[in-house]
């Protein structure tokens, strides 16, 4: 489990977190910031079925002494490599949601879709498991844009300052580079005199 510092700017998120470091996420999240819970419902559906599942996951897990549900694993937890970054967006949180609702069994749609009360599975537990990991990964990403979007304004006015400072930057880099011209010509023309 990384170390979750819940004091940082919340842009300043760590790359991998556990499952349960974006529920503690969410949870301080949406009370320290009540009134800005986002306004997508792509986003808000993926946040409600990815709690619904792991409330599902755990309510299984009760009713079981062997063979518990488990949605990550030391083997299975995998890095990010840095030539293919996860995007997230809106855009892609919905096109996520598409995804799984179109290849989700049924009595996955009822419970964490259709907000149907808990039961014992009707699948294998490797397709539950599949789907599940499927809508909790589109959790955690939609988790982690909640936190970035009230922060856009703010990264997009850095961005724009960045950009002005090189832009003069690289004005008065052009006036030097016309003044040593000048003063080459200049030189030039007093030596051929």
């Amino acid at each position: 489990m990384s170390t979750l510092s819940l004091s940082s700017p919340l842009h300043q998120l760590e790359l991998e977190l556990s499952i349960e470091e974006y529920q503690q996420l969410l949870i301080v999240y949406q009370k320290k910031h009540p009134q800005q819970y986002t306004n997508n419902s792509e986003v808000k559906l993926a946040i409600i079925a990815g709690q619904k599942t792991l409330e599902w996951v755990d309510w299984l897990n009760k009713s079981r002494s062997t063979d518990i549900i488990r949605l990550s694993s030391k083997q299975s937890t995998r890095g990010i490599p840095i030539s293919q970054p996860h995007q997230y967006s809106p855009r892609t949180i919905a096109k996520k949601n598409i995804k799984i609702k179109q290849s989700a069994p049924k009595i996955i749609l009822d419970i964490v879709y259709k907000n149907q009360s808990f039961s014992h599975l009707d699948i294998s537990d490797t397709d539950f498991i599949n789907t599940a990991k499927k809508i909790v990964e589109n959790y955690k990403t939609a988790t982690r844009w909640q936190h970035f979007e009230n922060h856009i304004p703010y990264l997009k006015s850095k961005a724009k300052q960045s950009k002005a400072k090189q832009s003069k930057a690289k004005q008065s880099k052009a006036k030097q580079s016309k003044a040593k011209q000048k003063m080459i010509f200049v030189v030039i023309m007093s030596l051929t005199r």
